[in-house]
């Protein structure tokens, strides 16, 4: 049994978890109009696709971890502001 390395990120590759959101989902988006317009051959598209996977985890790990810091500004009881974790749904 293998055991999982810190930070792996359940095997996502180095360079993706080095990406930003917004390169990740770019990268994303060509790999679905790739797959989508038939450019590349069956072993390829395997590839690809499993770097595509990747990329919608990670991609789906960023989104989760800013949805978690997400605060909102409430006025407490004496008039003053103060910010507490958002409920998004």
């Amino acid at each position: 049994m293998t055991k999982k390395k810190t930070g792996d990120e359940g095997g996502i590759p180095d360079d993706i978890q080095k990406m930003d959101f917004e390169e990740a989902f770019k990268s994303l988006e060509e790999i679905v109009n790739q797959l989508e317009d038939g450019r590349v051959g069956l072993e390829d598209s395997i590839g690809i696709y499993a770097r595509g996977m990747h990329l919608k985890r990670h991609c789906e790990g960023k989104l989760t971890f800013a949805r978690e810091q997400v605060e909102k500004i409430v006025a407490d009881s004496n008039g003053g502001l103060t910010t507490e974790t958002a409920e998004i749904e």
